[in-house]
């Protein structure tokens, strides 16, 4: 079966674009499932104040945490309110208003989507 040069050569040209698709399909993937993840948990957040709830992931918030790191590959989200124990305290079920480890059960199925979702993305590299 003859290979034709150029034919090689346009493969190979278009392999090495290969990593960047990766990092840009990653990127905005984690970004895509990381807003989910706020949507989720503010509908269980269990709400007295609303402190919470309206702190929770919101950037440039006061006490709002949503921070990208490694150019994007990983975000924290969360709330910073005082006490600081607070949103570890309800996700422990300290309110009857929601589960025992509701966050816990987001991120966990945040992240089993976030692969799912990659692996099909990736599928049609």
């Amino acid at each position: 079966m003859p290979v034709e040069y150029g034919e090689l050569v346009r493969e190979y040209n278009a392999s090495m674009t290969y990593p960047d698709k990766v990092k840009t399909i990653t990127r905005n993937r984690v970004r895509i499932v990381s807003l989910r993840v706020i949507g989720r948990v503010k509908m269980q957040m269990p709400v007295d104040t609303g402190a919470a709830r309206a702190r929770w992931g919101a950037e440039g918030a006061a006490g709002g945490i949503w921070e990208e790191t490694d150019e994007g590959m990983t975000i924290t989200q969360g709330a910073d309110l005082e006490p600081h124990e607070y949103i570890n305290e309800l996700n422990e079920g300290s309110s009857q208003q929601a589960p025992v480890g509701f966050i816990d059960a987001i991120a966990f199925k945040a992240e089993q989507e976030l692969i799912q979702e990659l692996l099909s993305d990736y599928d049609v590299l």
